[in-house]
């Protein structure tokens, strides 16, 4: 391989690396234009039932088992409320993995009830994500359609 392809090779692979280090898309991405407060996903989930919503959060966990369904996430500034929020992946679909913890996250999704969800999936995240979060009430879900990890 010629020197200069080489370079040119690597300048590409540079590129790349720069991109992606700088924002990750998982599943659809987001494309929402509107943003929900944190604070009223914490505090008025059944406000939101069935609705696709898109907030900014910090990624405080992620689930330890394989596969992965859940990731749980927090406002970030404003909010006074302080509990994570349940965020649902369907298992295969997305995989967020340990090194996101701590990072910013723009993630939309459809709120949704817990008891009311059919998928026996969702009691089994339910009770992985309860583990993982003393305290936190796993009500509600965010059913994950897509992320942007900064």
């Amino acid at each position: 391989m010629s020197s200069r392809l080489m370079l040119q090779l690597l300048a590409v692979v540079a590129l790349l690396t720069v991109s992606i280090g700088a924002q990750t898309k998982y599943g659809a991405g987001v494309t929402l234009q509107e943003e929900t407060p944190f604070a009223r996903l914490q505090s008025q989930p059944n406000s939101l039932e069935g609705m696709a919503v898109r907030v900014e959060a910090s990624i405080t966990s992620v689930c330890t088992t394989t596969p992965c369904r859940w990731i749980g996430i927090s406002g970030t500034g404003g909010s006074t409320y302080g509990q994570t929020v349940f965020a649902r992946v369907d298992a295969g679909k997305m995989e967020f993995p340990k090194s996101v913890v701590g990072r910013r996250v723009t993630i939309e999704g459809v709120v949704a009830s817990v008891a009311r969800d059919p998928d026996p999936e969702a009691k089994v995240a339910v009770a992985e994500f309860s583990q993982e979060n003393p305290g936190a009430p796993a009500f509600w879900q965010l059913k994950v359609t897509g992320a942007v990890v900064q």
